[in-house]
């Protein structure tokens, strides 16, 4: 199977806040058995709904 996952961190968080957040992120999906072939930041993105 292949699966594909996209995660939003509020944008209340700081550039420097972001690291620790992600590093949160990633033991979970490698503890549910996952394997993270590709990881991209994109940015700061403003969104149709708050």
């Amino acid at each position: 199977m292949h699966y594909e996952l996209l995660y939003i961190i509020p944008a209340k968080y700081s550039e420097k806040e972001l690291q620790p957040v992600i590093n949160q992120v990633i033991p979970l999906i490698k503890k549910a058995g996952g394997e993270i072939l590709r990881d991209d930041n994109l940015g700061r993105k403003k969104l149709a709904y708050p």
